[in-house]
């Protein structure tokens, strides 16, 4: 049986952690953030994935139409900001 030699798990072990650093870019929003939403009633289990393109989509719960009516929502986000 062949075993993989210890360097090639350390440099797959590096390339892992490169492949998952947070990158240096950052969106231009407001000082205290901006408001995903506004709406009343409960939002929970916020999600958050990056768009390509220097923004962001973001999924939510909400129980805007009141408790235990749970709807799914969701918006994108700009790089600089903007829903």
């Amino acid at each position: 049986m062949r075993t993989i030699p210890r360097i090639v798990l350390a440099l797959a072990f590096v390339a892992v952690g490169f492949a998952t650093w947070p990158s240096l870019a950052r969106a231009e929003w407001f000082l205290n953030g901006n408001p995903v939403c506004t709406a009343p009633g409960a939002q929970s289990n916020g999600r958050c994935a990056p768009d390509g393109s220097g923004g962001a989509v973001i999924l939510w719960t909400d129980e805007r139409r009141g408790p235990g009516l749970a709807d799914l929502y969701g918006t994108r986000i700009l790089g600089d900001g903007t829903i």
